[in-house]
C-alpha cells in the first residue's frame, strides 16, 4: 500500500563473522554507516567487527545490544 515502509527478512551464510552458533543476529539498513557507529558508541553500545566491505560495495558492521544480541547494520544494501 502506499506510504507503507517494507520489512526485509535477510537470512546471511558463509562470512565468519556471521557464525555465532545458532543465536539470532538482528539487521538494518543504513543510509550512512559511519552515522550509525557515532550513535552506537555515544549509547555504549558494543562493536563486535567491521565496517567490514562485502560484495556489491555493501558495508557491514556487527555490534551487541544490552541483552548480548548480535546486530548488524549495512549501508548501500539495495533490494
Amino acid at each position: 500500500m502506499k506510504g507503507e515502509e517494507s520489512i526485509v527478512i535477510e537470512l546471511i551464510e558463509g562470512h565468519e563473522s556471521c557464525n555465532n552458533s545458532g543465536n539470532i543476529t538482528l539487521g538494518f539498513g543504513v543510509d550512512n554507516l559511519e552515522d550509525t557507529i557515532k550513535k552506537l558508541k555515544t549509547s555504549n553500545v558494543e562493536i563486535l567487527e567491521g565496517p567490514i566491505s562485502v560484495a556489491n560495495g555493501v558495508k557491514i558492521l556487527f555490534a551487541k545490544d544490552i541483552n548480548g544480541v548480535k546486530l548488524s547494520f549495512l549501508e548501500n544494501l539495495k533490494f
